[in-house]
C-alpha cells in the first residue's frame, strides 16, 4: 500500500473556523449516540439531564414531557435559567447554556455522574439539530423567552408575562436535515427512567 504523504506546513488559509452550531451539525456522532436506540428516546434524554439535576439537589419536584409526532417539550419546575446579564457577562445564562456546548455544569460528583451517564451532548447541540427551539425560563420571580433556528438566533431574549411559577421549559422540533425521522419508544423510556441510579422521585416523570 501506497503511503499518503502529508504536508509539512499548512497556512491560516487552510484553517477552517466552523460556528459551534455548525461544528455539531457536521458531526452529529461526536455529540450524539443514534446507533443504540431510537432518535427520541436520545433526544428526551439529553433534554431530561437539566431537570434530572434539578431534582437531585431537591430544587424540582415534577418533570413533564410531552411527545408529539414532530417536536419534544420538557418541563420542570426547577430554578430555571436566569435571563439577566451581569455586568461582566457578554450573555445571560439562558443564551450562554443555550448555544456553549456543554455549558452549565455545575461541578459536583453527582452533576459529573449525570453528564458521563446521561448527556454526550448538550442542551445546545439539541438547539443545533432543531429547526427551532424555544426556551422559556422562570428564575427568581422573572421569566424570560428566547428562540432559535439551526442554533442561530430568531426572536431575541425577551421578558415575557407567564403565569407565576418556577422552572424551565424546552419546545424543540428536532430537524430531520440533521437526524433520523423522529419516533419514541416510551415504554424504554419509563423502564430507563425507573432504573436511574440518582436520588430521585421515581414519580416524578410524567410522560405524555
Amino acid at each position: 500500500m501506497m503511503a499518503v504523504k502529508m504536508p509539512n506546513q499548512y497556512s491560516a488559509a487552510g484553517i477552517v473556523i466552523l460556528k459551534w452550531n455548525v461544528a455539531v451539525q457536521r458531526r452529529v456522532g461526536m455529540y450524539l449516540d443514534l446507533t443504540r436506540e431510537r432518535v427520541g428516546n436520545v433526544l428526551v434524554k439529553e433534554a431530561l439531564c437539566h431537570a434530572i439535576e434539578e431534582l437531585v439537589h431537591q430544587r424540582a419536584t415534577r418533570v413533564r414531557v410531552e411527545l408529539f409526532d414532530d417536536r419534544i417539550t420538557v418541563e420542570d419546575d426547577g430554578m430555571g435559567w436566569s435571563g439577566e446579564t451581569g455586568p461582566e457577562m457578554r450573555q445571560s445564562p439562558l443564551e450562554a447554556i443555550l448555544t456553549s456546548l456543554h455549558a452549565g455544569c455545575r461541578r459536583h460528583h453527582t452533576v459529573d455522574r449525570i453528564r458521563k451517564e446521561i448527556c454526550r451532548g448538550s442542551v445546545a447541540a439539541l438547539n443545533a439539530l432543531s429547526t427551532t427551539m424555544t426556551a422559556t425560563s422562570w428564575h427568581d420571580g422573572r421569566a424570560w423567552r428566547i428562540r432559535y433556528a439551526e442554533g442561530f438566533l430568531q426572536d431575541g431574549l425577551t421578558r415575557v408575562e407567564a403565569p407565576s411559577q418556577q422552572g424551565l421549559i424546552l419546545d424543540f422540533m428536532p430537524s430531520e436535515k440533521f437526524l433520523p425521522p423522529l419516533a419514541f419508544d416510551i415504554a424504554a423510556l419509563r423502564t430507563w427512567w425507573e432504573a436511574l441510579d440518582f436520588p430521585i422521585r421515581k414519580d416524578a416523570l410524567e410522560i405524555v
